[in-house]
């Protein structure tokens, strides 16, 4: 009886204790795992949007706009009404030096002779695939002209969207503090979602660690969509580089 007594008691003052002093690992139990998505009304500039999530490998993860229909409509025409919002992800080579400005100079991204080679049904390669073996006689290394970058056309930058997003540590066993706080100018789209009409714009990629985070974002303008799109916070995995940073550690 005593010790059936002794028992109860301890399980009462180790409930008041965790009611007073809650630990890192209740606070983890409303985290979401990843990958995640959540509604979020980017388009409002509404009030900021919060939520916490849980990395347990330590990867390149892509915090992700995600723009669809809320009613799932599909078909060309509704692509290109929502292209038309997004960006259609077209690109274009320029300058350094007029990258950012109002006016970019384009430049060819091929030359006469290359396009000539393509004609004929050559292919410009180049990486680090081929760069470590021999190349046949319908291959040929490319590299992009020098000084110049890629940027996206008008089209392809679509409605701009600054986007304020701060990613920080919510469990402080594990270290605290603010990993990103910035302001992104979002543009364009990176990637669409298989099978449906859902058009991903890029707002970060960071290398996160094992261990619970927060993140809050918050649209900095409201935004005019076409009728029916609604939108959402992604958080996942960068597929290109899963493994890379393991081999790099």
């Amino acid at each position: 009886m005593h010790l059936r007594r002794r028992a109860s008691a301890k399980l009462r003052i180790a409930l008041i204790f965790l009611a007073l002093y809650p630990t890192d690992a209740a606070a983890d139990v409303s985290a979401a795992t990843l990958p995640l998505e959540v509604n979020w009304d980017v388009l409002t500039a509404d009030l900021p949007f919060e939520t916490e999530f849980i990395v347990s490998e330590h990867w390149l993860y892509e915090f992700i706009i995600s723009f669809r229909y809320g009613d799932h409509r599909q078909g060309p025409e509704n692509l290109r009404q929502l292209e038309k919002f997004t960006g259609d992800a077209s690109y274009h080579r320029v300058t350094k030096e007029s990258a950012e400005t109002a006016n970019p100079v384009e430049v060819p991204e091929y030359t006469k002779d290359e396009l000539d080679f393509m004609a004929t049904g050559g292919s410009l390669v180049g990486g680090n695939y081929f760069r470590n073996r021999p190349l046949n006689e319908k291959e040929r290394w490319h590299e992009a002209p020098p000084n110049t970058v890629l940027t996206l056309t008008n089209s392809g930058a679509g409605v701009e969207i600054p986007v304020h997003i701060k990613i920080s540590r919510a469990d402080t066993a594990n270290g605290s503090g603010v990993i990103v706080d910035k302001i992104v100018n979002t543009k364009g789209f990176e990637s669409r979602s298989g099978g449906k009409l859902e058009l991903n714009r890029l707002i970060t990629k960071e290398e996160l660690k094992e261990g619970t985070y927060r993140v809050v974002v918050s649209a900095l303008k409201k935004t005019i969509a076409p009728p029916g799109v609604e939108s959402a916070l992604r958080i996942h995995s960068d597929p290109r580089m899963i493994g890379s940073l393991r081999r790099n550690e």
